[in-house]
């Protein structure tokens, strides 16, 4: 398992609004996070309380829409 860090945003995101297939979303994956458990997790905890203008990548974050980080588990890719 790897750690991805991830966002929840204020307001869902539609998607196809109006449509038979409207669907949203208030969950999204901001990168993965290469260094271990508590390092990740006290990214998150940084990012949350600090709320920095740009992520380590540098990418801008945008606090208005974005509620808060958090680090989700998942499975690495297969080739």
């Amino acid at each position: 398992m790897i750690n991805a860090m991830c966002y929840k945003t204020k307001e869902p995101v539609y998607y196809n609004k109006g449509t038979e297939y409207e669907s949203s979303c208030d969950t999204f994956l901001s990168y993965y996070a290469s260094y271990d458990d508590e390092i990740a997790k006290a990214e998150a905890e940084r990012l949350n309380r600090e709320k920095p203008e740009k992520d380590e990548r540098g990418y801008d974050i945008d606090w208005d829409k974005i509620d808060y980080f958090f680090i989700h588990k998942q499975e690495p890719f297969e080739d």
